[in-house]
């Protein structure tokens, strides 16, 4: 569902269970991955329906927000956030009295987290501050957020920003997504502010999954004919796509979701 991957280049998958019928379930299985590897190197467990993940750069402690959660003690079914330290054996997990349904997360270069929750209507953010007594927090924010079918705001540290993205308008239908603008934040107290935007563009417009930034790109998946390609932007110009790869699979085969991972210095 959600890939990140930490300083070492080391990647992590998250992989929630699928049942006969074809739906999500919990627990949640963390897959890491070495750089360039195809087999894991360890593996993690968490108890909801995990969507996403981070790693703090401050701490190498990996955060994997959940949408539903069964053992959730303050709303039941509803999600909540496993941090593992040092990404590493079993999760804190953290509850919200009033929020549920996490989608996304990113950390900024000082530990915090931050998240994208899922609300009637629509999308908001929440926060994580950073040490372990901290609590998740609603951010509010000035602009809308939206999602389409297999489109949730993306969450993701810039390098000098958090940003968010999310598509300009409400998507029609489930399966135009619209261009993404991807909002570059100011975030003080309570409050984030919007400061800059990326607009990325492609014809037709299908984005799918979370996206990545990684220094002048940013990373994502985007659908044409009904097959999935890895599109890369410029950033933080954005527009049209400078590359396109195209995934050489079946039509049904389906990508969500995208992240680098850079190779560790000798």
């Amino acid at each position: 569902m959600g890939e990140c991957a930490d300083a070492n280049g080391d990647v992590f998958v998250v992989s929630p269970v699928r049942t006969v019928s074809g739906e999500y379930s919990s627990p949640t299985t963390i897959y890491e991955f070495a750089h360039g590897g195809t087999e894991p190197v360890a593996t993690l467990v968490e108890q909801g329906y995990g969507s996403a993940c981070s790693v703090d750069p401050t701490t190498g402690n990996l955060a994997v927000p959940n949408s539903i959660d069964v053992d959730n003690p303050y709303q039941k079914d509803s999600g909540d956030v496993a941090v593992f330290s040092g990404a590493r054996g079993n999760p804190k997990m953290y509850y919200s009295e009033t929020l549920s349904h996490f989608t996304t997360c990113g950390y900024d270069d000082k530990g915090n987290l931050y998240l994208s929750v899922a609300v009637t209507g629509g999308y908001e953010l929440a926060s994580l501050g950073s040490g372990s007594s901290s609590a998740i927090e609603p951010l509010s924010l000035n602009a809308n957020l939206y999602s389409s079918s297999a489109f949730a705001p993306s969450v993701q540290w810039d390098g000098q920003h958090m940003t968010v993205s999310s598509p300009a308008k409400k998507p029609r239908n489930s399966q135009n997504s619209g261009p993404i603008n991807v909002y570059r934040l100011s975030i003080s107290g309570s409050g984030a502010t919007v400061i800059g935007t990326t607009a990325l563009k492609d014809n037709p417009e299908r984005h799918r999954g979370q996206s990545w930034i990684q220094g002048n790109t940013i990373v994502g998946v985007n659908y044409d004919d009904g097959r999935p390609y890895i599109t890369v932007w410029p950033y933080p110009k954005g527009g049209a796509p400078t590359t396109k790869i195209k995934y050489k699979q079946e039509l049904d085969s389906t990508l969500y979701g995208v992240t680098v991972s850079v190779a560790p210095s000798e």
